[in-house]
């Protein structure tokens, strides 16, 4: 089972300009080739190299810093439960359709890719505050 994450950038203009109040797992995003997919210039895919399943796991999650183009910074708790996953790069499997001929060229591990078979993973994101650099 593939789990990905993506914010359209065009949503950049309506953050607001509180600042984190803890500190997080700073990762970015990037975009895929821009001829490799309809929004592959404009979906901005976050990199979840830094994703550590036990803080995750964990009550509080794992809050996440992500720095988006343009200078702002979106932040979250990320909480899983469930069957495990970790960061993986695009494409998760050889038939997947992410990577193989579409939104290609996605840099980092884009994906949240479930180890085991059988079972079902929760990923929540309880608060999401987007920052706008001033």
């Amino acid at each position: 089972m593939l789990v990905t994450a993506a914010l359209l950038t065009s949503v950049v203009p309506y953050l607001s300009s509180a600042r984190p109040a803890a500190a997080a797992t700073d990762t970015s995003c990037s975009t895929a080739d821009e001829s490799s997919g309809r929004y592959a210039s404009t979906l901005c895919w976050f990199d979840f190299t830094g994703y550590d399943p036990a803080q995750a796991t964990s009550p509080g999650g794992q809050p996440m810093s992500v720095a988006l183009p343009g200078g702002s910074t979106l932040t979250f708790d990320l909480v899983a439960s469930g069957g495990s996953v970790s960061g993986a790069t695009f494409p998760t499997y050889s038939a997947a359709y992410l990577g193989n001929g579409s939104y290609t060229g996605v840099s980092g591990r884009p994906a949240l890719y479930q180890s085991g078979s059988g079972t079902i993973t929760e990923l929540e994101r309880p608060a999401l505050l987007a920052h706008r650099r001033r």
